[in-house]
């Protein structure tokens, strides 16, 4: 109930990233908010099934696991830093704060689509069948994708391949966008100041690796 309920306050249309962001802060709901970053598991775990065609119970439950955690570190990482730059303002703001950024799932999912899509265009059946069966640690599953694309260089298609690439930067650059301005609307900051503390959150993120 509460979660049909927050499809009603919240605004998820993130063509109107401004109003989806309003909306998350005036009626925020942690329970969809947490909804949504358990359909971009979901949609992740799908994409690791149509490419691998298999999916392991303990991958799942620590992919959905991890997709969590990644979530609630970036949201405490934003808020620590937005409370560094306004805390007076900020009083009262978390449960908006997170509601804004979960937004950032629905890019996920995108990127997710866009990947599946991707991976069975740009590569014949019969590579995407070898990369598929990749096995091992991630240096030595490298080194074997980096042979079979060697190999098969001639039938992959390479504008194909950037152009997905350079969707997939859009896609990624307008999730920083939808950050910038939840940031903005949290600290009631300048842009240049809202883009500073979204950059150091991605930087941070980055690094620990989640």
């Amino acid at each position: 109930m509460v979660l049909y309920a927050g499809f009603k306050e919240m605004n998820l249309n993130i063509f109107s990233p401004g109003k989806a962001v309003a909306a998350a802060f005036e009626k925020p709901n942690v329970t969809l908010a947490l909804g949504l970053v358990l359909a971009a598991a979901i949609a992740w775990l799908a994409q690791v099934f149509l490419i691998l065609k298999q999916v392991s119970v303990e991958l799942a439950v620590s992919g959905i696991a991890s997709s969590f955690v990644s979530f609630i570190v970036f949201v405490l990482i934003i808020f620590a830093l937005c409370f560094i730059l306004n805390r007076k303002v900020l009083k009262g703001k978390f449960s908006g704060l997170l509601s804004a950024l979960a937004l950032l799932q629905i890019i996920w999912i995108a990127v997710y689509i866009i990947s599946i899509i991707s991976f069975f265009s740009v590569f014949p059946a019969n590579v995407a069948a070898e990369l598929g069966n990749v096995k091992g640690d991630v240096f030595a599953a490298a080194i074997q994708v980096d042979q079979i694309l060697n190999a098969n260089i001639d039938s992959i298609n390479i504008p194909l391949f950037y152009a997905f690439e350079a969707i997939t930067a859009l896609i990624w650059l307008f999730g920083f966008y939808i950050a910038c301005i939840s940031v903005k609307k949290a600290t009631d900051s300048g842009a240049i100041a809202a883009i500073l503390v979204s950059l150091v959150a991605f930087i941070i993120i980055a690094l620990l690796g989640i």
